[in-house]
């Protein structure tokens, strides 16, 4: 058996999202290097607001914050065969990146309806996080393991 997938909870410094910020911008900066910073020092910021509890800034900032993933969407979209074609050896990669990304605007979603402290809050809070983790393993019966159970 052989089992993939990711995680991109913004809930533990000790995670690979510590790692997020020069992920992307190695990414995308095989792309276009200017906007790669951009998104750099903007998921960098949203990381640490995040892990610092910061629940002001994520609710004073949630359209910008949701924009700007958005725009990472919209530009991975522009750019997917381009991204494809550098890396060759994985292909599926840029796809990755793609859903992570899908997944961490659900994930962004799923934190603003539930109340962080005690873990409760709006019902569709869990409705947003169960469909996104949904969503993951479709993206991965449908991109990584194609045709199989």
């Amino acid at each position: 058996m052989i089992l993939a997938g990711f995680d991109c909870q913004f809930t533990s410094k000790w995670h690979s999202i510590m790692k997020h910020p020069a992920s992307l911008y190695d990414i995308i900066s095989i792309v276009e290097s200017s906007y790669a910073k951009q998104v750099r020092v903007f998921d960098s910021l949203t990381i640490k607001e995040i892990q610092d509890g910061n629940i002001t800034y994520l609710v004073q900032n949630k359209d910008s914050i949701k924009y700007h993933y958005s725009q990472l969407l919209t530009f991975i979209d522009n750019h997917f065969i381009e991204l494809v074609t550098e890396f060759p050896g994985n292909k599926i990669y840029p796809a990755f990146l793609r859903q992570t990304i899908t997944s961490i605007i659900a994930n962004f979603d799923h934190m603003l309806l539930t109340d962080l402290i005690n873990l409760s809050g709006s019902p569709g809070a869990y409705k947003i996080r169960d469909s996104a983790m949904a969503a993951n393993v479709v993206f991965l019966k449908d991109m990584l393991y194609p045709g199989k159970k």
